[in-house]
């Protein structure tokens, strides 16, 4: 893992090369993983179960968002700042954590997933660098707070949850300073 998380600026087929890698990993500690002794609450143990139950797809498509993302990056992955917004079970964090992103960022607003995630990440010893539980105001606040530039927002099954577009946008804008993130990739199963 430290070897990954010091490469430098990767072209696309060395990071999707790296992808590959990170999620065949990861697939193979998540298959090892007994969920029912991890206290995780229900709703996400049937959450991250329906994920194993297709582990392979949801693996493959987490990575070609995680592609879309940083493909052509200005910035190396040590140096890449990811927020996953509304990340839920957080297969999708724990992705990049594997994968190397220098700082990986894990945003839900359920309390519920941001502490499971918690249980989850320690269990599979692939922590997010920042849980922040809220939504889109919270996450802002957080990163003014601690000085976080971002320069990648990754989303998957999150936009239909959205009730103002342009509102929320507008509040994306902000969570970068002055400059709006490098990349954003939002996916969606309908």
């Amino acid at each position: 893992m430290n070897e990954k998380r010091s490469l430098e600026t990767l072209n696309n087929k060395q990071l999707q090369k790296h992808l590959n890698f990170a999620a065949s990993s990861l697939y193979k500690k998540l298959l090892k993983l007994d969920l029912t002794s991890l206290q995780l609450s229900d709703y996400n143990q049937r959450y991250l179960r329906s994920k194993i139950s297709k582990l392979e797809s949801t693996l493959s498509l987490y990575s070609k968002l995680l592609f879309l993302s940083l493909k052509n990056s200005q910035f190396s992955l040590k140096r890449s700042v990811l927020v996953d917004y509304g990340g839920g079970s957080g297969v999708m964090s724990l992705l990049a954590a594997e994968l190397g992103v220098g700082t990986v960022i894990y945003n839900d607003i359920y309390d519920v997933s941001c502490k499971d995630i918690e249980i989850l990440s320690n269990a599979l010893g692939l922590k997010p660098d920042h849980i922040v539980c809220g939504d889109v105001d919270d996450l802002v606040s957080y990163l003014q707070e601690k000085s976080i530039s971002i320069n990648v927002i990754v989303s998957y099954d999150v936009l239909e949850h959205i009730y103002d577009v342009d509102s929320h946008f507008k509040n994306l804008g902000l969570l970068s300073g002055s400059v709006f993130p490098n990349r954003i990739c939002f996916g969606c199963k309908y």
